[in-house]
């Protein structure tokens, strides 16, 4: 069975959407909790990218006076920092997380989980560049009231975002951070039988690698995330990249992709390709979908390419997350046992920026 964590996606706000409401982003009823409404666990996620002076930096910011005082901020300071800060009366929340990336090219995701009832939380960041984790626990949350929050997601002018933020995304429940999910549900994934959408595969099931090989699939992870940012779907066209079908893709999904032009280019027999970096409106483009989006992704004991619709596609990659407790029990594999986790070997092949990326594309299209 794939692997599913509850979720609640209810605010969504960019330039563009300004979206809340307690029952899910996909509901239509008007609601207006007031500040006495509060949400006593939940999650609050944004992408950035890191500030590029040498000044701190207001990710969000809300405050509000009456009927008592109540704020949340998230800076970000030069030094490759996080802090947030969340105001409720006389109670206030700190908390620092570095995470040491500094300088322009970095797209981090920013998460803050707090389980007030439970008295426990955390802050986090993921680069989205490098996949690397950064995690600080967070004592004692503070539940946070539903009306500022209504304000902060529906209307804009109630708070500030900095012009960086891609996006900021709220839930009701506690998500899982780390390594996610990027096929879409019927996506063809070549297995002992021939091909079946990855939504039907199980645990014990194999899968050919594009090696050739039949593996067992030791999990399918589920899991919806709004529909921005690095969780945008992109549709790739067949015949493009080997495809036999077209099919939809997070731009975080890593193609395989090898040839005599690779070698040439790049001095390695095959190279990774993120599908953000293939976005040129012709064999890959963005979708419009709902606000929220289910991401399938398998995973196996050597994070082997497997043959989607016929191009190789990188599976889940854990690198070596199972010595790290905390991360495993704040990622969707919680649960899981740890030991029992595979150790996942640094990528044969390297990962291609965006100008190389674009490199390939270019020499291919002459």
């Amino acid at each position: 069975m794939a692997q599913h964590w509850p979720q609640h996606w209810i605010g969504l706000a960019d330039r563009t959407t300004a979206l809340f409401h307690t029952g899910g982003l996909t509901a239509s009823t008007p609601e207006r909790p007031g500040p006495a409404d509060l949400l006593a666990r939940g999650t609050l996620m944004l992408e950035t990218g890191v500030p590029c002076h040498s000044r701190p930096q207001m990710l969000l910011s809300y405050h509000h006076l009456h009927p008592w005082e109540r704020g949340l901020a998230l800076h970000a300071l030069p030094d490759g920092s996080v802090v947030l800060v969340v105001t409720q009366g006389g109670s206030v929340v700190h908390s620092v997380l570095h995470h040491g990336l500094t300088g322009q090219g970095h797209t981090l995701c920013v998460s803050y989980v707090w389980d007030a009832p439970a008295r426990t939380g955390h802050l986090s960041v993921k680069s989205l560049d490098t996949g690397r984790m950064y995690l600080q626990p967070v004592a004692n949350p503070l539940p946070l009231s539903l009306g500022d929050l209504q304000a902060i997601f529906q209307h804009p002018s109630a708070a500030d975002m900095d012009r960086q933020v891609a996006f900021a995304a709220l839930s009701d429940s506690i998500q899982p951070i780390g390594p996610m999910p990027s096929l879409a549900p019927d996506v063809p994934i070549l297995t002992e039988q021939g091909y079946r959408p990855i939504r039907q595969i199980r645990s014990g099931d194999l899968v050919r690698t594009s090696a050739g090989d039949l593996v067992p699939v030791l999990a399918n992870l589920r899991h919806s995330l709004p529909a921005r940012g690095s969780f945008r779907p992109i549709r790739l066209r067949a015949p493009y990249f080997g495809l036999q079908r077209d099919i939809t893709v997070a731009p975080s999904q890593r193609l395989c992709v090898s040839g005599s032009d690779v070698e040439f280019l790049f001095g390695s027999p095959a190279v990774q390709l993120p599908a953000r970096h293939l976005v040129n409106g012709v064999s890959a483009w963005y979708v419009d979908c709902p606000p929220v989006v289910t991401w399938h992704q398998l995973l196996l004991s050597q994070a082997q390419a497997v043959l989607a619709a016929g191009a190789p596609m990188q599976s889940l990659y854990l690198g070596r997350m199972r010595r790290k407790p905390d991360q495993i029990a704040a990622s969707l594999l919680a649960g899981m046992d740890r030991t029992r986790l595979p150790e996942h070997a640094r990528p044969p092949f390297p990962v291609l920026r965006a100008i190389e990326a674009a490199t390939l594309l270019q020499h291919r299209a002459a």
